[in-house]
């Protein structure tokens, strides 16, 4: 299978649970209803990630100005994820830990990258200082 946004790899699992396209779809929409708003930015994210458009619209930093909206193409986002894979030599079913705001690019990067990627991601919040299980 080609790495696409429109997949979800199938080792892919977020907080030790396995979800397929449709699935996400409604935790995403689970997270934004009901969740607290760590996990309402994940899921906006993720419902922007699994619409039918082409692209998302992130929030620039403003590190060299001022902030401002700009759309960035999800396949460039998935090339992104594989190239860092590569680099790291990351592998499907490697655990990583999301512990990024959700609402900056970093932290919208961690969830693509474990998406395409396969890899098993924790939401940072949910895990304390003192554990050492991801």
């Amino acid at each position: 299978m080609i790495p696409n946004y429109t997949n979800v790899h199938l080792k892919f699992k977020l907080d030790n649970l396995s979800y397929k396209y449709e699935d996400l779809i409604e935790v995403a929409y689970s997270y934004v209803k009901e969740g607290l708003p760590y996990q309402q930015e994940l899921g906006n994210f993720l419902l922007d990630w699994l619409d039918n458009h082409e692209y998302v619209v992130v929030k620039t930093s403003g590190s060299t100005g001022k902030p401002k909206k700009i759309k960035i193409k999800k396949q460039a986002m998935v090339n992104s994820a594989i190239a860092t894979g590569d680099f790291f030599k990351l592998k499907p079913g490697d655990k990583v830990l999301h512990c990024l705001p959700s609402n900056f690019i970093a932290g919208k990067m961690m969830i693509v990258r474990a998406i395409v990627l396969g890899t098993r991601i924790r939401y940072g919040a949910t895990i304390s200082a003192s554990s050492n299980r991801l």
